[in-house]
């Protein structure tokens, strides 16, 4: 949610990266040459790219696969197998709750897409669905913390265009440290424990329920940060978290994996 405001402020010396569909391969992605022909690919990639380490990512049912190939041909493809289905199983976290309707009257998804966008059979569209109607939820969880903080919002609002209008003049780097005006941070300290107030049920169930669809959503985002920043410290820290909501929607191959 506070995504744009931090790409103002904050400084990236990082180079521009450059993100490309391979070719497409015409067969079964079941098919065990293929998975081998991706393999391959995959290590031809890294080579050219001159990188000791890749990540590869695949479904249960083609993973399962390669890593039969990997441990019949290794050392030949030390490639690290990765599953990123997490989003996959947050459809079934919110079922019947209300919120797939609330999309298709938004317009955000269509009435025949419910069953696909639930069953996690487009990847695409649960991977920005999901997010988006997480940032709303949260929107409408913070202006409810602000209305009962009797917080004006055109004042708050005020307060950040100060505080962007200042730090135009000095970019802040990753570790640097920025001096937040007086309600501003007090807005802030106050949202963190109302949130875990909500987390804990004292704002009643419903809240408490969409806020941890919310959690698991910023889980997701954290974990499919962690792959794509190849940051393996992470993404050993959210696999332990994932793991236990694996086995509570029943993938326990998922789990193991």
């Amino acid at each position: 949610m506070w995504l744009r405001f931090n790409c103002t402020i904050f400084k990236d010396i990082s180079e521009l990266q450059i993100v490309e569909y391979l070719p497409p391969i015409n067969d079964s992605p079941t098919s065990k040459s293929v998975v081998y022909q991706t393999l391959e690919l995959t290590k031809n990639i890294a080579e050219s790219c001159k990188q000791k380490h890749i990540i590869v990512t695949y479904d249960l049912a083609i993973a399962k696969m390669a890593l039969q190939i990997q441990e019949n041909k290794s050392p030949k493809f030390d490639i690290f197998i990765n599953l990123e289905a997490f989003h996959m199983h947050i459809g079934k976290y919110i079922e019947s709750c209300g919120v797939v309707e609330i999309l298709v009257q938004a317009k955000v998804l269509a009435a025949g897409s419910m069953n696909s966008f639930l069953d996690r059979k487009h990847f695409n569209r649960c991977k920005r669905i999901h997010p988006l109607t997480s940032a709303a939820l949260e929107i409408i969880h913070l202006e409810q913390y602000l209305g009962e903080s009797n917080v004006s919002p055109e004042i708050l609002c005020q307060n950040f265009e100060n505080l962007l209008n200042s730090s135009n003049e000095t970019l802040y780097g990753l570790n640097d440290a920025m001096e937040l005006p007086d309600l501003i941070d007090k807005v802030l300290e106050g949202y963190k424990e109302y949130w875990q107030e909500t987390i804990n049920g004292k704002h009643g169930k419903t809240a408490q329920f969409y806020l941890q669809y919310c959690e698991f959503i910023n889980l997701f985002l954290r974990f499919s940060r962690s792959i794509r920043s190849n940051d393996f410290e992470l993404y050993l820290d959210l696999i332990y978290e994932m793991s236990d909501l694996f086995f509570t929607f029943n993938q326990p191959n998922y789990a193991s994996i």
